[in-house]
């Protein structure tokens, strides 16, 4: 039985550690939020405005922005759709 719970254990740990590191894409979300914040601008709206638009806090859309946090696909589809574009060019960037 001890060997049973080692094992889980184990598996417990790595299962933490992968999440963390496969998750959290931290390049990808900084880039997929200057991504958007580019195309906000261009649109000439304010964050403010957009949150009203997509029924987005105006803090999420910031934090969503600075790569801050990892949004949900319904928030980037209204956010897409907010914007008058299609989502696939919220991904259209490069990662550095």
């Amino acid at each position: 039985m001890q060997i049973c719970t080692s094992i889980s254990s184990n598996f417990s740990h790595f299962d933490t550690v992968r999440k963390k590191n496969y998750l959290r894409r931290e390049k990808e979300l900084i880039a997929l939020g200057k991504q958007l914040r580019s195309i906000r601008t261009k649109k000439q709206l304010t964050m403010k405005e957009l949150a009203d638009m997509t029924d987005i806090e105006h803090s999420q859309i910031s934090r969503i922005e600075k790569g801050l946090i990892s949004t949900s696909v319904s928030q980037l589809f209204a956010i897409a759709e907010s914007l008058e574009i299609n989502i696939k060019e919220l991904f259209e960037f490069d990662i550095k």
